[in-house]
């Protein structure tokens, strides 16, 4: 099999992987479409089919990357595709993995395997974007943009992450409520949340302080992928496991005082303070 013959989807049980290998089944690019879990069972390195330039797409949670990071062939690593939320820049330059392929989810993974778009494009960056964006586009039926520079992504993944960090948070302090009852009833509780932490992290995420343009373009585009998902419900469980990629990351970052407030008020999260 010639590159691109081979498509491995690393965390294929999730909902996202599951959505991500059946987009990538309805393209006939594929010969095949390789599943494989987050951790190798029996072996030292994940059994790869293909060889050097096939895509090795990464849809683990943001706290599996070090462990699929281990699992990988040395060789093979320039060939891994990032999807995960947070701030990646750190982890993989200390692999000199900085420049692999690397995209920011804007859509919803359904329960029935598929994808569903909202208002924003997912966008990506690097060796893999074309192939990663045509099965969005073509096998998901979603919107993704390929971008050449990657400020684009670390701007889209800051937004992103503000909203994976703020939004599930208030979910959970409000009682576990919907994204939408969030929306309607805390939003100015929300714009203020997500101005403290970009005001607060921007120079470690995009290494350079925030104009205030900037921090109204954050809340807007946290207001606008929260009506594209007002109906759901974040996982708390998730919040937990990814702490240090969220609320943690935020928290070491620089003085958020109504984070804090808030992250107190969350019965699934507050435990996580003095961690």
């Amino acid at each position: 099999m010639s590159p691109s013959d081979v498509a491995t989807v690393v965390g294929s049980r999730g909902r996202v992987g599951r959505a991500f290998t059946n987009a990538a089944r309805r393209m006939r690019k594929y010969r095949t479409v390789q599943e494989i879990s987050t951790r190798p069972s029996s072996v030292m390195y994940y059994p790869l089919l293909g060889g050097e330039g096939d895509p090795i797409f990464v849809a683990t949670t943001a706290d599996s990357i070090q462990c699929v990071i281990n699992a990988t062939p040395p060789k093979r690593r320039n060939d891994l595709v990032w999807m995960q939320n947070g701030i990646l820049t750190g982890v993989l330059g200390q692999h000199h993995l900085a420049d692999t392929t690397r995209a920011v989810l804007r859509l919803s993974a359904q329960a029935d395997g598929s994808f569903q778009s909202g208002s924003l494009a997912s966008v990506v960056h690097g060796t893999h974007a074309h192939d990663f964006a045509n099965i969005l586009r073509v096998g998901g039926g979603v919107d993704c943009d390929v971008t050449s520079n990657l400020s684009d992504v670390d701007v889209a993944a800051f937004q992103k992450l503000l909203w994976s960090t703020a939004v599930p948070l208030l979910c959970n302090a409000l009682g576990g409520v919907d994204v939408a009852h969030v929306i309607k009833n805390a939003g100015d509780d929300l714009d203020m949340l997500v101005r403290e932490l970009a005001y607060a992290a921007a120079p470690h995420a995009l290494g350079r302080n925030l104009h205030d343009c900037e921090a109204d373009s954050a809340v807007a585009h946290v207001r606008a992928y929260s009506a594209d998902v007002s109906s759901s419900k974040p996982s708390s469980k998730l919040a937990q496991d990814e702490w240090a990629w969220r609320n943690g990351w935020f928290l070491e970052k620089g003085s958020t005082p109504l984070h804090v407030s808030w992250v107190s008020k969350s019965p699934d999260l507050c435990h996580l303070l003095d961690v």
